[in-house]
């Protein structure tokens, strides 16, 4: 049955709850509808803050890396995108692995693995700030360790989406999902700001030192909260990577191509404001995680409401706008 585009993200949840039915054609998300409410009341908001302490162990190196690796290291520009973007490529690359896991294992056992992979990608980074060893052994172990980050951040991502949606009522998917993006990029928001507060007064030490605490904090709560029983996958419900590309490619290009502005004032913002002679250059990366933020709050209920593909459109245009009246160089 063909829908039209702009409602096929409640369709697509739809129909992979649809999917796993039992015997009787029940779908079995549904067995877990009863306790519903209670277990969303006391589980989501301890999920929302630890993806809030896992996101602000990515978040908080964004607003220094390329300051550290050009103005501290030496190198050019262009390594110093490699080391903000390979957590970003790792991410990528290990989504369906990631994703797989999150099917097979549930959400908690994926955001657990993914906040272990945050501490050790960022304890990884925390040996490239030592001085004994010379700058191009110390940029290849920055760059491992920012791989592994990637990796936890894809591991966190599944698990929290896997673990949140199996807790609510599928008409708040949308919802639901504002509320983890919100927790995100207000990771981003406090973290530009707090990263670069410790970069400039105590070092790239004391940095990575903190990323690598604030996910064992989300650790400690997530062991807490017990898993959520839903069901695996099952094989012959699965479907190829392919067929899924197939699916969502037509609403994964426009995403791509709006998030290259993200990557690129996440890798060098902090550094323009340097070149430029402006102060409190950790404030941009932290306007746009709060911009981000308050337009979630504000407006979170619209693609439930409105649909989808067109608030994406809206949301285009004007963040289109505002890389359009950025300062040129």
């Amino acid at each position: 049955m063909a829908e039209k585009p702009w409602r096929a993200l409640p369709c697509l949840v739809h129909s992979i709850t649809v999917s796993h039915q039992n015997e009787s054609g029940t779908p079995l998300f549904a067995l877990h509808r009863k306790t519903t409410s209670v277990q969303t009341a006391k589980h989501i908001p301890w999920l929302l803050l630890s993806a809030f302490l896992c996101y602000l162990s990515m978040a908080m190196p964004l607003s220094s890396l390329a300051l550290h690796v050009t103005v501290e290291w030496g190198m050019s520009n262009f390594m110093a995108g490699i080391a903000t973007g390979a957590a970003f490529v790792a991410t990528l690359l290990c989504r369906k692995f990631c994703g797989d896991i999150s099917d097979s294992r549930g959400g908690k056992y994926c955001f657990l693995r993914g906040c272990a992979c945050y501490c050790i990608g960022s304890c990884i980074c925390l040996a490239a700030a030592l001085e004994a060893l010379p700058v191009p052994a110390r940029f290849t172990v920055l760059i491992l360790g920012r791989i592994v980050v990637g990796i936890g951040e894809s591991l966190c991502n599944m698990g929290i989406n896997h673990w949140s949606m199996s807790l609510i009522n599928l008409s708040n998917a949308g919802r639901t999902m504002a509320n983890i993006g919100m927790s995100v990029y207000l990771a981003v928001g406090v973290g530009g700001q707090t990263g670069y507060y410790l970069y400039r007064h105590w070092g790239f030490l004391s940095l990575m030192i903190v990323s690598t605490l604030t996910p064992i904090a989300a650790l400690i709560i997530l062991r807490r909260l017990p898993s959520v029983n839903t069901p695996p996958s099952l094989p012959e419900n699965r479907i190829s990577l392919t067929a899924a590309m197939t699916k969502v490619w037509l609403f994964g290009v426009p995403a791509l191509l709006y998030s290259t502005g993200f990557g690129v004032l996440a890798a060098f913002l902090s550094k323009s404001f340097l070149d430029r002679g402006w102060p409190y250059s950790g404030w941009g990366l932290t306007c746009w995680g709060f911009g981000f933020v308050c337009m979630r709050a504000a407006l979170g209920h619209l693609p439930d409401r409105k649909g989808g593909c067109l608030v994406a459109a809206y949301s285009g245009a004007v963040g289109v706008t505002g890389l359009i009246i950025l300062p040129p160089s």
